[in-house]
């Protein structure tokens, strides 16, 4: 064989297996990829209350090797670990955020006003408990409220079936076997 078809099968030879290696590229970190999602912190749900629990999403890694900071109004809390919020002793626009300390860098996440928790309704009653012809009945109503707004209430009479007033009592000429009924929706001064 010749000196120039051995330099050539040679040159072939590098040609192929230079083309089968991959190539690496510098201008990128190495880096796994599976982690490339890591660093997104978000916390949810966005319509919480001073009642709901709130939730960490982060990638796996960030989780299981940082460490996991709960803050209310820019203060961390000390009683909260762990990807759930527990609120406790909070009130309606109060915020929360995490943050996930990972090698000395941090990654925060969204943060979350607490909204408003509607009242609920308690007990109520229609009174007096035995009407005559002639009572002026009333509506007896409780409700609690956890953010401790003051609860109104508004009213709406029904007498046999047809609409009879709005007002927290009823006035009218009623008798005997009259079917009354009154529907009662407590609101904060945020439910509007």
């Amino acid at each position: 064989m010749s000196r120039t078809s051995c330099f050539t099968i040679i040159l072939l030879t590098l040609f192929f297996v230079g083309c089968s290696e991959e190539v690496q590229r510098t201008d990128i970190p190495n880096a796994d990829k599976s982690n490339a999602l890591d660093a997104s912190v978000s916390i949810s749900p966005e319509e919480a209350t001073t009642q709901t629990v709130i939730s960490l999403k982060a990638g796996n890694t960030l989780i299981s090797e940082g460490d996991i900071q709960w803050y209310v109004n820019d203060i961390r809390n000390e009683s909260q670990s762990g990807v759930r919020f527990i609120p406790d002793k909070l009130t309606k626009g109060d915020y929360i955020k995490a943050v996930i300390v990972r090698n000395k860098k941090e990654f925060p996440s969204n943060v979350i006003s607490l909204k408003n928790t509607p009242p609920v309704m308690g007990n109520s009653n229609i009174l007096p408990e035995r009407p005559k012809v002639n009572s002026t009945l009333t509506a007896q109503v409780k409700a609690t409220d956890v953010d401790n707004d003051i609860v109104s209430f508004t009213y709406r009479w029904t007498l046999n079936g047809k609409f009879a007033g709005e007002e927290s009592f009823l006035e009218a000429d009623f008798k005997r076997g009259d079917l009354i009924a009154v529907d009662v929706t407590p609101f904060d001064r945020d439910d509007f």
